[in-house]
């Protein structure tokens, strides 16, 4: 009787050392868990601004596309086609300065574009006059 409860004495005293054991770890947790959620909170926040942005540039894009096809206006159906593949088909330029102000790549890139559409455009002229 004396050994059995000896065991279970020990047995307690084991029970209240895992119980601290756990509440320990539980509590290493849920800071874990607090300082995760305030990392996804201010990473939702870079990941809205960089959708808005996104948003923004496809619609930008969009409408460089239609004034495009607008500014073609008289050339074969088939041609505008063929040039809007090969516009659409084209490598995006590396980024050389990552130091720049969003402001100027914008810019920057707004000048390309504007570009390879007169490109475009005196490659249509080209094709309309040798018909």
């Amino acid at each position: 009787l004396v050994v059995c409860a000896n065991e279970v004495e020990v047995g307690a005293d084991d029970d209240v050392r895992i119980e601290l054991e756990l509440r320990e770890e539980l509590r290493d947790v849920t800071e874990k868990k607090a300082e995760s959620a305030a990392a996804v909170a201010e990473f939702q926040t870079v990941v809205d601004a960089a959708q808005k942005r996104l948003d923004a540039c496809v619609e930008q894009d969009k409408k460089l596309e239609a004034n495009f096809i607008r500014a073609l206006g008289d050339i074969d159906e088939d041609v505008i086609k063929k040039l809007l593949n090969l516009y659409k088909r084209r490598k995006n330029p590396a980024r050389k300065d990552k130091t720049t102000s969003r402001a100027g790549k914008s810019l920057r890139a707004a000048g390309r574009r504007v570009s390879r559409a007169g490109a475009a455009l005196r490659a249509a002229d080209k094709l309309k006059s040798s018909k």
